[in-house]
């Protein structure tokens, strides 16, 4: 039996709307050492989310795509947040975002809002930092 337990390695969930988008993420993501899932929508993700809530694979973060829901708007996305009852730290993606839906995203227990176009040192930056106040 081994005396020490390997490192837990962090576990992300990405729903993102652009497919080629979401590729590069998750590979950015895996290189940087993460364990990346990948959902379709927000409310696969939460589904996602709860199924895994009490396991060894339990998500650490979700990223996800605020233009990507069924109306494509900030307010359509942010009512589904609101009812989903997120139970991890989350970072929000959008191609365009108001001050004040910030502000919502923040009350809610957004970490960061990204807007696309984003640098992968942002998007990284970001990550590690959301996990570092889990």
């Amino acid at each position: 039996m081994l005396a020490a337990q390997s490192a837990h390695i962090s576990h992300i969930l990405l729903s993102e709307g652009e497919e080629n988008l979401r590729h590069s993420i998750a590979l950015m993501l895996k290189q940087a050492r993460y364990q990346v899932s990948v959902a379709d929508s927000v409310t696969e993700a939460l589904t996602t989310m709860r199924r895994l809530q009490d396991t060894p694979a339990a998500i650490d973060l979700f990223i996800a795509d605020m233009d990507s829901g069924p109306d494509k708007s900030p307010l359509g996305f942010l009512e589904g947040l609101a009812h989903g009852d997120i139970p991890v730290p989350f970072l929000v993606l959008a191609e365009d975002v108001e001050a004040s839906t910030v502000q919502r995203l923040m009350a809610q227990g957004c970490r960061a809002c990204l807007t696309k176009p984003f640098t992968p040192e942002l998007l990284l930056r970001s990550v590690q930092q959301a996990l570092r106040l889990h």
